[in-house]
């Protein structure tokens, strides 16, 4: 579905392009505002921006985010210059001892167009944000309001804005006032936006919007506003506003919620039943505590907060279609392994928290699923939490890894630095060859090591350097011998799946009279940014080469031939099917060559290895572009030590 409304003043018009993984939506834009609704509480709207200036790093900031406020009063018309003001919106915001502040972002509007007035002031009376204006686009005003200082260090406390408007026309007429409230730590508060860096020759640009409002009940609207940037210098602003209707909750694993290894939380707003919560048991864990709470609404929300008594909590062990990378519901009617009834459960920590324990028989390894069910039929909010109390370090081997029931696609994972790394070389909704970055601690052997979470991010190029744009989280998880369960997070959409190495143990070729080891990563440390994995396979080499489009977006291609270090390999671009579709025939198409050479001391441990490599390719299949380069290497990774 793609919608298009052009505003009526806007230097910069919005199409919406829709994420499969919605089931409707809508868009409609007003002047610098747009509003998407969706069936979903989660997921992504693809939006395209157009008429924008040519630039070569394009950023979309979301500087403020909150929960979309409106009122309307009849006011009458102001005489004179004063600001005869009356207040429209008044919020209290109550905070620790930090360095806090808030960003507000309000519009007034007259109903019959005429002008308007518009200030934000604080409860000592001082004007943070004053602007006037008139038709359609009415007075937009957006002000920082930091804490007062008190001896040198800044005091939590109430704090309130008063949001005021005035008409100034000659009529009486209503005013209508809308906007949001946005608090957090000043040099966090900004979130950069998945954007084209490169704008197209006709003045377009892609940009990703993230839809996430779970936790939210239905009815409320969410909004952010987003800055476009030019490198740092700012060329407009828009205010995009987000609304579910409630009918389609969308997949989402507990573990992935807020990154710790140890435990994380999935919380639903305005749910009665939910049956796309699944989580991952790990092989190597004794137990897993499951807690159920209870929580206070978000401002705003409509359903009550609710008990744990109030719920049952159906446990469901299903290890899915391997050829299915997607979240299914929970069929209704369904039996369920384990039912926990709220009431016989123990009290932990406190009354709105109920907390559950799997062990020995019952604990399977691989997915689950977690149905809470409102006893009453009364939507409530509820939150999942999942811990690992005792269990051993996930310990699995570095090299690439696929999907045999889904082949076509896979990761890379290696150790650098004491971290892990982990490059996902995918396709996106189109089948377009897409690659990912994540990049977290390796798993240690003290509580939560059963299981390795880490934020994953898109790099851009913007044509001499790389930026990362945060697009989710992946989790990794051992549920069998020599299976790794891959979850995947990309921009709201959830995907389980199975994956098992590529090749085996052991380095089958030699150089200098020894086993050469070049497993790992690679890349060029003048030109960081862009690179390769290898791996020999039997008498194989394969490769996965990292690139970009003449757009910035990452891309990647294959080469793989029997080893022969004298002959350069042909790259080969895939076409294919994005995280959570169905699996199709893929086809590849050569687009170039890698060539690479050997050198008896590669850097940095001076063992044999990769001392250059280059890459010709001219992207096909619609991608524009090519990437032409030939360097020296170096290896980012530990080697995979014939594993």
């Amino acid at each position: 579905m793609t919608a298009r409304m052009l505003p009526r003043s806007a230097l910069i018009a919005l199409v919406l392009l829709l994420n499969p993984s919605h089931v409707a939506a809508q868009l409609t834009t007003d002047n610098d505002a747009f509003q998407i609704r969706t069936s979903s509480d989660r997921g992504a709207a693809q939006v395209l921006l157009e008429n924008l200036p040519p630039s070569g790093d394009l950023r979309a900031i979301s500087i403020a985010r909150g929960t979309w406020l409106r009122s309307e009063r009849i006011i009458g018309p102001v005489v004179g210059s004063g600001f005869q003001s009356q207040p429209y919106h008044v919020e209290r915001f109550a905070y620790a001892n930090d360095t806090r502040e808030v960003i507000a972002h309000f519009r007034a509007r007259a109903a019959d167009s005429s002008p308007v007035a518009l200030r934000v002031v604080d409860r000592d009376g001082r004007v943070h944000c004053l602007a006037n204006g008139t038709g359609g686009a009415g007075a937009t005003c957006t002000a920082r309001v930091a804490h007062r200082e008190f001896f040198g260090r800044t005091v939590g406390a109430q704090f309130e804005l008063l949001v005021e408007a005035e008409q100034r026309g000659v009529r009486s007429t209503s005013v209508t006032v809308e906007g949001f409230f946005h608090s957090g730590f000043p040099e966090t508060s900004d979130l950069e936006l998945t954007v084209d860096p490169i704008v197209r020759s006709d003045g377009t640009a892609s940009m990703t919007l993230p839809i996430n409002v779970r936790t939210y009940a239905p009815g409320n609207v969410l909004a952010q506003l987003i800055e476009l940037r030019d490198r740092n210098v700012p060329l407009r602003r828009l205010v995009a506003r987000t609304e579910w209707d409630g009918s389609s909750p969308a997949a989402s694993l507990a573990l992935l919620s807020d990154g710790t290894p140890t435990r994380a939380g999935t919380a639903h707003a305005g749910i009665s039943t939910h049956r796309r919560l699944p989580f991952l048991v790990p092989a190597n864990v004794d137990s897993v505590d499951i807690s159920v709470y209870s929580y206070e609404a978000p401002e705003g929300a409509v359903h009550p907060r609710g008990t744990p008594n109030d719920l049952v909590l159906e446990l469901h062990f299903l290890d899915g279609d391997p050829a299915l990378a997607r979240v299914d519901a929970v069929p209704p009617g369904r039996t369920p392994d384990i039912v926990i009834d709220a009431e016989a459960a123990r009290a932990f920590p406190d009354t709105a928290s109920e907390r559950f324990t799997l062990r020995g028989a019952q604990l399977r390894p691989g997915r689950w699923f977690a149905v809470p069910v409102s006893k009453t039929g009364i939507p409530l909010n509820v939150a999942i939490i999942l811990q690992f109390p005792t269990g051993r370090a996930l310990e699995p081997a570095d090299g690439h890894y696929f999907n045999p029931s889904r082949p076509g696609h896979g990761f890379y994972l290696a150790e650098a630095g004491g971290d892990w790394v982990l490059i996902w070389y995918t396709y996106d909704s189109t089948g377009s060859p897409v690659w990912y970055y994540a990049q977290g601690p390796r798993p240690s052997v003290n509580s939560g090591g059963a299981q390795w979470n880490a934020g994953l991010y898109r790099n851009i190029w913007n044509g001499s350097r790389t930026r990362f744009q945060f697009v989710g989280f992946v989790q990794l998880a051992m549920t069998g011998e020599g299976r790794l369960t891959f979850a995947h997070l990309v921009n709201g959409t959830l995907g389980i799946e199975t994956m098992q190495r590529l090749g085996g143990p052991g380095c089958t070729q030699q150089w200098s009279n020894q086993p050469l080891d070049v497993g790992g990563l690679w890349y060029a440390p003048d030109k960081s940014g862009y690179g390769f994995s290898a791996e020999m396979i039997g008498g194989s080499e394969f490769f996965l080469a990292y690139a970009y489009d003449a757009l910035g977006r990452p891309r990647w291609a294959t080469a793989q031939q029997a080893f022969n270090a004298a002959v350069e390999a042909p790259l080969l671009q895939a076409k294919g099917f994005c995280p959570t579709c169905t699996a199709t025939t893929i086809t590849r198409d050569v687009i170039g060559r890698l060539e690479r050479s050997i050198s008896n001391a590669a850097s940095p441990d001076g063992r044999p290895g990769f001392g250059l490599i280059g890459l010709e390719a001219q992207w096909a299949q619609g991608i524009p572009g090519g990437w032409s380069e030939r360097r020296p290497v170096s290896l980012l990774s530990a080697r995979a030590s014939c594993q």
